[in-house]
């Protein structure tokens, strides 16, 4: 590794896990909030009521598919963080492998 600058893949392990917990989180999140309904008429009364609880409806819809694609989100992130924590350890086993062998510390 370049001089002053390490790595702990294992640190990066366990944020992937931490994110994969986060995102199991998610659907308990979304099933709470999709039983979440306000009735028409607390809009009010007057005209312009309807069209403030069909901007609401629209709203909650797209709350939902934000909530979708955060887990989505989430599921990425930590596949990913996976993949760069074994890139690293990986490459301290090349290093090692080419220098003639020795311990790793990862």
């Amino acid at each position: 590794m370049a001089q002053g600058f390490q790595t702990d893949p294992d640190a990066i392990f366990h944020c992937a896990s931490g994110t994969e917990r986060q995102r199991e989180e998610v659907p308990r999140l979304a099933r709470a909030l999709e039983h979440v309904e306000i009735p028409k008429g607390a809009f009010g009364k007057l005209p312009e009521s309807d069209e403030l609880h069909a901007s609401y409806k629209e709203h909650a819809h797209a709350a939902q598919q934000d909530i979708h694609d955060i887990a989505e989100l989430l599921q990425g992130a930590a596949e990913k963080l996976r993949a760069v924590a074994g890139h690293y350890v990986a490459g301290e086993y090349a290093t090692r492998d080419g220098f003639g062998g020795g311990s790793v510390s990862v």
